[in-house]
């Protein structure tokens, strides 16, 4: 074997522990730390899910009495528009658009803004518009665009806006 001079041991050495402690850190420790960190970002994004799941479950009746409402108030703007679907088809109006829109004044909490596009004879328009306003829809009329046809006088085409409540 080689002699080696105290000075070289001690090189010898500190290379040899530096080599060891090394490849412990990028072997054990590097590793486990890794994981540690990966663990709390875990715990900290399923504790934020659990904090939320727990706001859902505590806000849980509201949440329901919300969701029956909105349902209840589609299925009420489904129904009107139906009607005035129905009611058009019976008079020989032509409806190009409808677009209904919830208000947003705090008033007519519940109503909508109908928006049509409508063409017909003008005694169907006006049974139309009588048949919006008076019961059982009751509806309101915002505004109205009609312009006579050019061939025909009687026949109209423009917009009409109606306001209802949905109860």
């Amino acid at each position: 074997m080689i002699r080696l001079s105290k000075r070289e041991k001690y090189i010898f050495t500190l290379a040899a522990v530096i080599i060891i402690s090394a490849t412990l850190c990028n072997v054990v420790f590097k590793p486990c730390v890794n994981r540690w960190n990966c663990l709390n970002r875990e715990i900290s994004i399923k504790e934020v899910r659990l904090k939320k799941v727990s706001r859902l479950f505590e806000n849980r009746d509201e949440i329901i009495k919300k969701y029956n409402d909105r349902a209840s108030l589609s299925k009420g703007i489904s129904s009107i528009l139906n009607y005035i679907e129905t009611r058009s088809n019976v008079l020989g109006i032509k409806i190009s658009n409808i677009k209904p829109e919830p208000l947003l004044q705090k008033q007519t909490q519940n109503g909508h803004e109908i928006g049509l596009e409508i063409e017909g004879e003008a005694k169907n328009i006006q049974r139309f518009i009588s048949a919006m306003v008076d019961p059982p829809m009751s509806m309101g009329l915002r505004r109205f665009d009609f312009r006579a046809q050019p061939k025909n006088p009687t026949h109209l085409k423009g917009t009409l806006t109606l306001l209802t409540a949905i109860r």
